[in-house]
């Protein structure tokens, strides 16, 4: 996973659309650190941070059958943008869908 963040940050400027409920949402910009998301249902601007990222990658869960909870687990700062971060992973190919 060593491109990971490099594939990440290739996703700015992209809207995607959760995959569970179909939401669509922009990400907005990709830093060194941290990734800016913004849903359209509510505008309100959200952040993930590439760390939490990775905890999530090198930790023991089998990533290509990671579920929603999985993230929380995982990623405690990111327990109510999980739609999101799973969106993400899905759309990479890291994960199953």
């Amino acid at each position: 996973m060593q491109d990971f963040w490099q594939r990440v940050q290739a996703l700015a400027g992209q809207t995607l659309a959760t995959t569970a409920q179909h939401r669509l949402f922009t990400i907005l910009s990709v830093d060194a650190d941290e990734l800016w998301l913004e849903p359209h249902s509510t505008r309100k601007k959200r952040w993930l941070r590439r760390n939490d990222f990775e905890v999530l990658l090198q930790s023991e869960v089998n990533l290509k059958h990671l579920t929603r909870a999985n993230i929380a687990e995982y990623m405690p700062n990111a327990r109510f943008n999980t739609a999101y971060v799973y969106t993400i992973l899905a759309h990479l190919g890291i994960i199953d869908d």
